[in-house]
């Protein structure tokens, strides 16, 4: 037999809109009406005997009938109808035969195969084997299946990360961890890997980048315009700050690191002056210039009445002076080298010999 050979599907039963005077149906179980048909007899027997003998002959209603309900069977089972099982049904049949499928009456995606002939157990809650559950070995299957996919990736996952380290992917992906990029040291300069941020189509980005070199390391912030210009900040291990041509970004620091201190001092011309607290942050810029501004401003008791009195005294506080220091992170030296007094020829002090008080204010930018 070909495939070719089977017959056209039934689109429509037989009879479907026949007249109902003219249809017998559904086709009775039995009937006591002469000359009808029934399930259980089919045609009877006047329908077999001549007319001259008694006879009867079949009615076209009961082919109608018979038809329809026959070609309803056969158009539900090519639509691939899976019946729910019956109970009722079973035991009219004295059981389902062994491969007969049935769905679950309350779930028709639910479905069951008969294992043994003369099946009368409830498909729907057998524990005996005499129904195997489609859906339920099927779902069973997927469910093992996916767990072994995930184990194998998993498994997968491991290796690759023994092999390459933990990763992440170029995109969309979250980190939990520290991000570490190892650059590289050539001779005794850092060249640390760049972190680069941009947006395509314009020239503006930001970056990030470990430089210097050792003992003076220095963190590169740099931010691009879209115009293309370039400006950089360098973050010291000293906790400097600098720009790209060296100059030293003021800072405000706390009063733990020295930041600002006023303190009155009695001294004179040349004489070493302690900060009361140490400046932690003490820098030198590429200029030699300090990040600490001193101001001095004496006592009242050298002023006369005038308009001349001092307010404050010009001192200079350079970071070396003929390779002598003058100022570090514990103190200065003030060189006073013009001082009004009041005293003297004209009333000034090339520089002062005596012991004066003085209010000494210290900054660290």
């Amino acid at each position: 037999m070909k495939k070719s050979d089977t017959a056209a599907v039934f689109p429509i039963p037989f009879g479907a809109q026949a007249d109902g005077s003219l249809e017998t149906y559904p086709i009775p179980v039995n009937t006591e009406e002469k000359g009808r048909v029934s399930i259980l007899k089919g045609f009877p027997v006047e329908n077999f005997t001549p007319i001259s003998s008694g006879g009867i002959p079949p009615a076209g209603a009961d082919f109608n009938g018979l038809f329809r309900t026959l070609s309803e069977a056969i158009r539900a089972s090519e639509s691939g109808v899976i019946r729910p099982y019956n109970a009722a049904y079973a035991q009219e049949i004295g059981g389902y035969p062994q491969s007969a499928l049935v769905s679950d009456p309350a779930n028709p995606i639910r479905l069951f195969i008969s294992t043994i002939d003369d099946n009368l157990a409830n498909a729907t809650n057998d524990n005996s084997g005499a129904w195997f559950s489609l859906s339920d070995s099927t779902a069973a299957a997927i469910n093992n299946e996916s767990q072994n996919r995930n184990a194998a990736l998993q498994s997968l996952h491991n290796q690759i990360d023994a092999e390459l380290g933990n990763k992440v992917s170029r995109s969309g992906d979250t980190m939990t961890g520290d991000l570490n990029l190892q650059g590289n040291i050539q001779g005794n300069n850092y060249y640390g890997r760049t972190v680069n941020s941009n947006v395509p189509g314009s020239q503006a980005a930001a970056s990030l980048q470990l430089l210097g070199n050792i003992g003076a390391e220095k963190a590169a912030l740099s931010v691009t315009g879209n115009d293309g210009k370039k400006h950089s900040w360098f973050f010291g291990s000293d906790e400097s700050i600098t720009t790209s041509d060296g100059g030293l970004v003021p800072t405000l620091q706390g009063t733990g690191r020295g930041g600002d201190q006023v303190f009155w001092v009695q001294t004179k011309h040349d004489i070493w002056i302690p900060f009361p607290t140490p400046f932690a942050n003490f820098a030198l810029d590429s200029n030699g210039n300090g990040n600490i501004c001193v101001f001095i401003t004496p006592s009242p008791v050298w002023g006369d009445g005038n308009d001349n009195d001092n307010n404050s005294v010009v001192a200079t506080v350079n970071r070396k002076n003929n390779q002598v220091v003058d100022m570090d992170g514990t103190g200065f030296r003030a060189r006073i080298n013009h001082f009004y007094t009041g005293h003297g020829p004209d009333g000034y002090e090339d520089s002062l010999d005596n012991m004066t008080w003085f209010m000494v204010r210290a900054v660290s930018i």
